[in-house]
């Protein structure tokens, strides 16, 4: 069984899309006009995620990904306190080039849904100035699976903004940690789950509950 919306085309073109090639990432930043003499630089924010262990150890690794392909980074240490007055200082307009957030990669748990997940959490920030690639056509079919309230008519919505999500890189999969849940087998039968580390709080709709 597949979660509702699955292609399993992205399966076969998954490695072509997005698997890891430095040679081809290096190519595409040389197209982009970046080099040795003008390195691509973006800053990096070490931080603790509730949702995930060693994520400190993590950002660090993909920071080291990067370098490889040439990309200038700059590890960031900041408290949260900080970090959330820039965030408000640059949404409002208010804040100076030093004190304000550009260009700030944070590393931070997966998509909370295998199709909706990025698209969702731009919902739920929208407004607020914060992170996720979203064009016309995805926002719109967001729209459309939010208002629609007959399930079955869900399937076809979701697998044309799995494919928008997919062909337009809207999220971009560095790293997987393999999760694990407990459930009681004499409450639950079966939970149809997709395995990431915010998939404990959805999918809920999938628990199978035993019958007595």
């Amino acid at each position: 069984k597949s979660f509702p919306g699955w292609d399993s085309s992205w399966d076969q073109r998954f490695p072509a899309e997005y698997g890891y090639d430095p040679t081809a990432a290096r190519a595409l930043l040389t197209e982009a006009g970046y080099g040795p003499n003008n390195p691509l630089e973006i800053s990096t924010w070490i931080r603790f995620c509730v949702v995930m262990a060693g994520c400190e150890d993590v950002t660090e690794a993909i920071a080291g990904y990067w370098r490889d392909v040439g990309i200038k980074v700059d590890l960031v240490t900041i408290d949260n306190a900080t970090n959330g007055a820039r965030g408000r200082a640059t949404r409002a307009g208010t804040a100076d080039s030093a004190n304000r957030i550009v260009d700030q990669v944070t590393i931070d748990g997966s998509s909370t849904h295998p199709v909706l997940g990025l698209a969702n959490r731009q919902t739920g920030h929208m407004g607020s100035g914060v992170h996720s690639f979203v064009n016309p056509e995805i926002w719109d079919l967001v729209g459309q699976v939010q208002a629609e309230m007959d399930w079955s008519k869900h399937e076809p919505l979701l697998r044309s903004l799995g494919e928008q999500l997919f062909s337009q890189h809207a999220a971009v999969p560095l790293w997987w940690l393999p999760v694990q849940v407990t459930v009681d087998p004499n409450v639950v039968s079966d939970w149809q789950w997709n395995g990431t580390e915010h998939g404990t709080m959805n999918h809920i709709e999938e628990i199978k509950a035993i019958l007595k």
